[in-house]
């Protein structure tokens, strides 16, 4: 391949105006970020040039997100969405191989924290989010959460670390967060409306609607399932509730849900509603680590 650091740089000038893709061209730029992420995972590269790379295919993603829905909501952009969060897995992956430090980004409609943790830091609190996509504070589980705009927070138990090989000094913890759900589209009509059920009055459908961010927490390297219920991992989302009365009226219940890759629908399976005080906000208490969002139905 070319200049590699060329390449994606071009990616993100094309990419930024993305609001006039259609389906074909959607799917050439997610070909291209396919390809330099694959040739970043399988050359020698310098921490120097990977960094520059992630920085620009982050870029380019956060500008596709721009994209109307309606375009994700196709047959062919499904899978153009599903190979896009698999770029991104397969990058994180090449980032804590190669980097000796930790990387961040945070755009108009992603952010994504790409560490090494002390297994002394455990529990862990990430804060991510804010009105401005401005918040990345990862720090010891300590003291009270604040309540501020827009942020999300995960806290990983101390439960995780025997899972995690003795020999890794340093845990390497990824947090990617969406602002939309656009790229977790599977074979219903939309992720983030979803015809769930029936009014038995008038007969009209009602909507599932993502309410929260999208939060995507991995240790790479480890599968972090199955841990105990006193043990769990929570989360806390700020939720519009807003996004869903529009369809469905007020007071509307809330679902702890993670993307299930395999069947590409969301799924409740080890996830549960917990206590929280925050207004606007969503706790929940999983037992196992992949994509998480509340839905309001």
């Amino acid at each position: 391949m070319a200049n590699i650091e060329v390449i994606s740089d071009e990616l993100v000038n094309v990419t930024e105006k993305s609001t006039t893709f259609d389906e074909e061209l959607l799917e050439s730029v997610t070909d291209k970020l396919r390809s330099i992420v694959g040739f970043a995972s399988e050359q020698n590269l310098t921490e120097d040039v990977i960094l520059q790379v992630s920085e620009s295919v982050i870029g380019a993603v956060d500008n596709i997100l721009n994209i109307p829905e309606s375009t994700f909501e196709t047959t062919s952009s499904k899978q153009v969405s599903n190979e896009i969060l698999t770029t991104i897995s397969i990058l994180t992956e090449v980032i804590q191989k190669t980097s000796t430090n930790n990387f961040t980004y945070s755009g108009s409609n992603i952010i994504l924290a790409v560490v090494k943790v002390d297994r002394t830091s455990f529990p862990l609190r990430t804060a991510i989010g804010g009105a401005g996509n401005d918040v990345i504070d990862i720090s010891t589980d300590e003291g009270t959460m604040s309540n501020m705009a827009d942020v999300a927070y995960v806290t990983l138990p101390s439960a995780i670390l025997p899972l995690v090989p003795d020999d890794s000094k340093a845990i390497p913890v990824s947090v990617f967060l969406v602002n939309s759900p656009k790229l977790f589209q599977g074979d219903r009509p939309s992720s983030s409306s979803i015809p769930s059920s029936r009014d038995k009055q008038n007969q009209q459908p009602k909507i599932t609607v993502v309410a929260s961010p999208i939060l995507t927490v991995t240790i790479e390297g480890t599968d972090i399932k199955d841990l105990p219920d006193n043990e769990s991992i929570t989360f806390v989302f700020p939720v519009n509730q807003s996004s869903a009365e529009k369809y469905n009226g007020t007071n509307l219940p809330a679902r702890c849900v993670f993307w299930d890759i395999t069947l590409e629908e969301w799924s409740d399976e080890g996830c549960k509603i917990d206590k929280t005080t925050f207004t606007d906000m969503v706790a929940c208490r999983c037992n196992h680590l992949t994509s998480f969002a509340v839905l309001l139905v």
